[in-house]
């Protein structure tokens, strides 16, 4: 399909795009679209004051709640972000658009007058801020083109991609899945309990506590209060079931004359007609100058609408980020679940800087510490009985009087992580008026750690052993980078820009380490709560590692790349080696999201997305887990490397294996060929072992005659009932094959060929095909092996 320069192809579930246009077709693209910037623009002031001059006449609240409901309605039964269509989306940025209008600008209505039915004003504003929100998505694109045809100047293209991006990421919402918000911020604000204390004669428990009601209200309280109705109408058809006459007055009079009823009346009225759900006084204990300071009042904020060329658009900074609640007749409200939680957290640490100044630096330290602490906690959760350093200092030149600093050190079997962590925050700044602070961010956050991972790293490998020491220049522990086979550099941040960190690596104009893998805490907790098996998550972060390299490979979401592990396992070259600049995958991250949002949802039940593994293959890399065999991350690895179906095959041929043993009463061997190189043995209580020699040269010689670069040497040891109980293995490498064993080898190797061929035959009852592949198990057509 075709429409001008723009070609779009589907091959399956892949399409693409390619851009056809001709230099002359791209200039006249280039120039409409410069040429149309200032009547777009005006278009767009004049959609912001038609919008303005609407609300000012509007009840405030009511307006708020309708915003509310509308969005609280969109979104039922979507469980995946990438499930909302972009109408939702925008239904979720009126609330907050709307809160900005009107704490920025003046209020006509009047509340003395009775309310009357503004349905169609409401619905008439919600249209237009759609419509809004629309036009500002592909301002962008105009605003480009502007600054290329009147500078006359090349621009740099990725950069003007970057600024795409950025703005229109200010649109998402949702930081982290719901079950986390609250561990999160409590773990965060912690700290700061007697500055909470001080400021406001508040703890950071109540603090708390009073979100975690507003994040109640906000989420369940609607399905609540129809629960309460429902309630009602059943107590009332089970006490009034043989009386008749006038069931309204009845039904008035028998709630009335029960209190408890009275009450749940009175919840309902208050919830449903009026603003209980939103009225921060109830549902909160929070002290008034606490309400104060996290609010503006209508027409309180003069700083929205006063940029000459973005004044009231909803590119800039909106008001509710510095402020989420509003003030409306000395009462206190939140209606935007979102923009509380995405932002809390940072708007409790401007409130407290700007409140008492003097905290700012104990604010930092204190900051620091407890994210480095969140980080080293959450790596020993995903890899229990690891070995954690914190704070490590080392020797810049020689010389402990001038130390850099590492954040952590974890080590886990033959792997070595080597993290930074970065509490800063990402700039608020709008990206039109500021990409550069964006990029700025990005260079702080993630591209020091990178920096200083890197650095780290050197220094483990300046010598075959070296020393990490404390703050106090007292000496920690000796570390010898050659004990591990696996290093990986991570920057874990506080806060989350996930649509740049899930492709750092991808913005030419940041200079990162291909290895470097960058994600937020949220994400990373994530993958705490998801990996039961620290060998596994092991497996899936060399996955992560890899997939930096891949350079078509471009994900939006960190946990897109979960998905595409759970969907392919081996994602990292994928479209790696194919004709495509940029690949984007969608949806990946669904059912992940599926499952985490069920969790904070008692009624509904999602199981957890896993790849399709059977339950034999499942015990080995358990077992694994559970052993503190050295080399068993390598062995894992190993394994679950394997394809789907190859992983079946294998536990097929364990099943075999451990049946044919007890019907010959001998031990035989399977091996596998080509990418998998294995020699597997099955030990059993009634099958007397081979001996371990023998084991060794049958494997050595397999690997010679396939000429593997290595082979795998596994025994797996069962019991009576086929559970496994034990396991050995040992990685052989054909380079280290002496050169005096090379002919005895070649010996035994041919013998298990002629062996294998005579298997064939006896079994088969016939010859082997010359196109037949070879019984050795090379994968090799046996004209070009063995039947040479």
């Amino acid at each position: 399909m075709a429409g001008g320069p723009i070609q779009v192809e589907r091959n399956g579930r892949m399409i693409s795009i390619k851009n056809n246009a001709t230099a002359e077709e791209y200039n006249n693209f280039i120039d409409g679209l410069a040429n149309g910037y200032e009547s777009y623009v005006q278009e767009i002031n004049n959609l912001i004051n038609e919008i303005k001059q609407c609300i000012s006449k509007c009840n405030p609240l009511e307006l708020l709640k309708y915003a509310y409901h509308n969005f609280f309605m969109s979104i039922l039964g979507i469980t995946s972000e990438v499930q909302q269509t972009k109408e939702q989306v925008y239904m979720g940025r009126e609330i907050e658009y709307i809160q900005s209008v009107l704490v920025s600008s003046e209020s006509y209505y009047d509340f003395s007058v009775p309310p009357n039915d503004d349905s169609k004003t409401f619905y008439c504003i919600s249209e237009k801020i759609q419509k809004l929100y629309t036009l500002v998505e592909r301002y962008c694109i105009f605003h480009t083109a502007k600054i290329k045809k009147e500078k006359n100047i090349e621009l740099d293209l990725e950069k003007e991609k970057f600024l795409v991006e950025a703005q229109l990421s200010v649109f998402v919402r949702g930081d982290r899945y719901s079950v986390y918000e609250i561990p999160t911020i409590r773990t965060l604000l912690q700290p700061h309990n007697d500055e909470f204390i001080k400021q406001y004669n508040i703890s950071v428990d109540d603090f708390v506590k009073g979100l975690e009601s507003i994040k109640k209200s906000l989420t369940h309280g609607v399905m609540d209060t129809m629960g309460i109705l429902n309630s009602l109408h059943e107590d009332f058809k089970t006490s009034m079931r043989e009386e008749t006459g006038d069931i309204r007055e009845k039904y008035n009079n028998h709630i009335e004359a029960d209190e408890k009823l009275s009450e749940r009346k009175e919840k309902f009225i208050e919830n449903f007609c009026g603003y209980g759900l939103f009225d921060l006084t109830k549902l909160t204990n929070w002290p008034k100058k606490l309400l104060e300071d996290l609010s503006f009042s209508l027409n309180e904020n003069k700083r929205f609408y006063e940029d000459d060329l973005y004044g009231g658009w909803p590119l800039v900074e909106l008001p509710v980020y510095e402020r989420p609640f509003i003030n409306v007749n000395d009462s206190f409200y939140c209606f935007d679940y979102y923009n509380l939680f995405d932002n809390i957290y940072r708007v409790i640490q401007k409130l407290i800087k700007r409140v008492d100044p003097l905290y700012a630096q104990k604010w930092n330290k204190r900051q620091m510490e407890i994210t480095e602490s969140m980080v080293g906690d959450l790596f020993k959760k995903v890899l229990p009985g690891c070995t954690l350093y914190e704070s490590n200092y080392y020797p810049k030149n020689k010389s402990l009087k001038d130390c850099a600093e590492n954040d952590l050190i974890v080590i886990y079997d033959d792997n070595i992580i080597i993290v930074e962590v970065k509490g800063g925050s990402y700039t608020y700044r709008s990206p039109i008026l500021d990409i550069e602070s964006h990029i700025k961010s990005l260079e702080t956050l993630v591209g020091a750690a990178d920096s200083q991972a890197e650095r780290t790293l050197t220094y483990l490998k300046s010598a075959e052993n070296v020393k990490l020491y404390d703050s106090k220049k007292k000496e920690k522990c000796n570390i010898s980078i050659n004990d591990f086979e696996e290093v990986t550099l991570m920057c874990v941040t506080l806060d989350n820009f996930n649509e740049f960190a899930a492709k750092i690596e991808k913005l030419n104009f940041m200079s990162l380490n291909k290895n470097t893998i960058a994600l937020s805490i949220d994400d990373f907790r994530v993958y705490t709560d998801y990996f039961d098996s620290p060998l596994t998550f092991l497996h899936y972060l060399k996955e992560r590692k890899l997939v930096t390299r891949n350079k078509a490979l471009n994900l939006n979401d960190e946990l897109d790349h979960l998905g595409m592990y759970i969907k392919h396992n081996i994602y990292s070259d994928m479209y790696s080696n194919e004709n495509y600049n940029y690949v984007n995958m969608y949806g990946y991250r669904e059912e992940i999201d599926k499952y985490f949002n069920s969790l904070d949802n008692e009624s509904i039940h999602i199981d957890k997305p896993v790849q399709n593994i059977p339950g034999e293959f499942l015990e080995i890399i358990n077992f694994l887990d559970k052993s503190k065999l050295v080399g068993r991350r390598k062995l894992s690895s190993f394994l679950l490397n394997f394809a789907e179906d190859a992983k079946f095959q294998l536990v097929e041929g364990i099943k075999r294996m451990l049946k044919r043993q007890k019907e010959i009463n001998r031990m035989t061997q399977l091996s596998l060929m080509g990418e998998i190189p294995m020699s597997l043995f099955c030990h059993q209580p009634s099958i007397s072992d081979m001996p371990e020699e023998e084991c060794r040269e049958y494997t050595m010689a397999t690997m010679l005659k396939a000429k593997d670069k290595f082979r795998l040497e596994l025994h797996l040891f069962y019991d009576n009932n086929n559970v496994l109980i034990d396991l050995k293995f040992k990685f052989h490498q054909y380079e280290d094959i002496p050169d005096e064993q090379i002919g005895q080898l070649k010996q035994v190797g041919d013998k298990i060929v002629l062996s294998r061929i005579e298997n064939f035959k006896k079994v088969k009852g016939k010859k082997i095909g010359r196109n037949d592949p070879c019984p050795c198990g090379s994968g090799k057509k046996y004209k070009k092996c063995c039947g040479k």
